[in-house]
């Protein structure tokens, strides 16, 4: 096991091992290393390349090789990692493919909470020395491209309704009224 690691060398692991077990005998990817392209060498040739967000995510399995004697595995630094904040359930760093988009990433992060304003979110870039900032509606959210360094910021709803009156003063039953098609003006409330 080589590269990004916090233990890399050599294993000897019994026959049945897969490469997850070797990860775990090597202490896990650390702080530099990529999660979305591990590779396995078999023979001098990539046997395989793994995206462990598709085992975490998804349950799938598929890229859990088993190895055989001779194996080298490599642990490259991650390639982008992009943040997101705010009202979503799980915010924090995620590592991105190139071609990846902000869709992508809310679905990493758990999706919305039930606070979230899901219409839009904002996304803050560096670019040359100064920061740029993007508006992206929901519409666009599976063609906006993340980059590297970028914060996505998924922003919480306001205290504004759409329907709602507020009834004070000399009434029988103060207090907060829908407004909808039973109840359209004063008299009728």
């Amino acid at each position: 096991v080589m590269g990004e690691v916090a233990a890399s060398g050599t294993y000897t692991v019994p026959s049945l091992a897969t490469l997850f077990h070797v990860l775990y005998l090597a202490g896990g990817v650390n702080d530099l290393g990529t999660m979305r392209s591990i590779k396995v060498y078999r023979g001098g040739s990539l046997f395989s390349e793994v995206d462990v967000y598709d085992f975490i995510l998804n349950g799938n399995s598929g890229g859990d090789v088993a190895l055989r004697d001779g194996d080298l595995i490599t642990i490259s630094p991650y390639g982008k990692l992009v943040e997101v904040s705010g009202e979503v359930k799980r915010p924090m760093f995620y590592e991105m493919r190139t071609g990846e988009t902000v869709a992508d990433i809310v679905k990493f992060a758990g999706g919305f909470t039930n606070e979230a304003n899901s219409r839009v979110v904002s996304v803050t870039r560096r670019q040359g020395g100064q920061y740029q900032s993007f508006t992206v509606e929901q519409k666009d959210f599976d063609k906006f491209v993340v980059e590297d360094g970028d914060v996505v910021s998924v922003a919480g709803s306001i205290d504004r309704y759409e329907n709602r009156v507020e009834i004070k003063g000399a009434v029988y039953r103060e207090g907060f009224y829908a407004i909808d098609e039973q109840t359209r003006t004063l008299k009728q409330l």
